[in-house]
């Protein structure tokens, strides 16, 4: 009896199997090969993005360059040498008369809505207030006469002050055109109407310094006391016959 061969080898893998496995191989392949095909043409585009971004900002800079060297481009602003800036005696004038204003408290507030009346003649006893309120503020009134000889005025030279400091000189400022309206009083009620024409140049003068600065909140200061300065012009019209010299000294002022 014969016994079967166990040396005798397995049947054949049939040929679909076979295709199966190949095939298999041939996509793994051929996928990490894409795979590496587009990570490379990844690289290839980020490193071309990143030289194409450097060089248009080295071209920015470049022309930044060009055009500060050609002097293209406004300069830095430049501190103002003290004995050229009337910001300094406006700024003591402002505070010389804030302070007059704490030494009697029965006065009444400068530039309220109902003292002075427009047009109407003070009595004696608001005369003699006048009178009072010019002679404690004569320094800062001295201070205020001195600026009218500069034509530059930068509260800020260093560019250090913060928002609420330049507001402070603004309110400072304001009022400061104030207590110049109250020696335009004085003196339109004292029958000096050449004086009294200076004293409306000097409060057009404090709207005039404030307008190196561009902000809005200085713009509309500047147009308040600049119709200030008008409604003293109408006041004094209508009181006196102006000499021709006081008419030409605040025509020189509203221009």
């Amino acid at each position: 009896r014969t016994m079967p061969d166990s040396t005798t080898s397995a049947p054949p893998v049939s040929r679909r199997r076979s295709f199966f496995r190949f095939t298999g191989r041939w996509l793994w392949r051929g996928t990490k090969t894409v795979a590496l095909l587009l990570l490379l043409v990844l690289l290839v585009g980020v490193g071309w993005i990143i030289w194409v971004n450097h060089q248009g900002q080295q071209a920015i800079k470049d022309a930044v360059r060009e055009k500060v060297d050609e002097g293209g481009l406004p300069s830095e602003p430049e501190a103002v040498p003290a004995e050229q800036n009337g910001a300094r005696y406006l700024r003591a004038a402002a505070a010389l008369m804030i302070e007059s204003d704490t030494l009697r408290a029965d006065w009444p507030v400068v530039g309220s809505a109902d003292w002075p009346e427009f047009g109407v003649s003070l009595d004696a006893d608001q005369i003699d207030t006048l009178v009072q309120m010019v002679e404690l503020s004569r320094d800062g009134y001295a201070a205020t006469e001195q600026a009218r000889a500069y034509d530059v005025f930068d509260f800020d030279p260093q560019r250090d002050l913060g928002y609420y400091e330049e507001l402070k000189i603004l309110g400072d400022s304001r009022r400061l055109a104030r207590w110049l309206q109250i020696r335009h009083l004085l003196l339109a009620e004292q029958n000096e109407p050449a004086a009294a024409a200076e004293a409306i140049g000097d409060v057009l003068l404090v709207a005039e310094s404030l307008r190196q600065n561009e902000t809005l909140v200085a713009g509309l200061v500047d147009l308040s006391i600049v119709a200030l300065g008008y409604s003293l012009v109408e006041d004094t019209l209508s009181r006196h016959q102006l000499p021709d010299a006081a008419l030409a000294r605040m025509q020189q002022a509203l221009l």
